[in-house]
């Protein structure tokens, strides 16, 4: 229908999606040092995110 499937994200998208997020709102990608700290708040637990159709995760 959209071309986009929908779905929780992984453990391992998490700081990507993270960046994602921050760029949106025009913030800088997280370096290294701040996603040392905030990282395990950022679960991915009730995270969803929308990729092209067909495409899977590197993860």
């Amino acid at each position: 229908m959209t071309g986009f499937d929908v779905r929780p994200i992984t453990g391992g998208e998490r700081r990507s999606t993270f960046d994602l997020l921050r760029r949106a709102l025009h913030s800088p990608r997280a370096p290294d040092d701040l996603w040392a700290r905030v990282g395990e708040s950022w679960p991915a637990a009730h995270k969803f995110g929308a990729f092209r159709a067909g495409r899977r995760s590197a993860s």
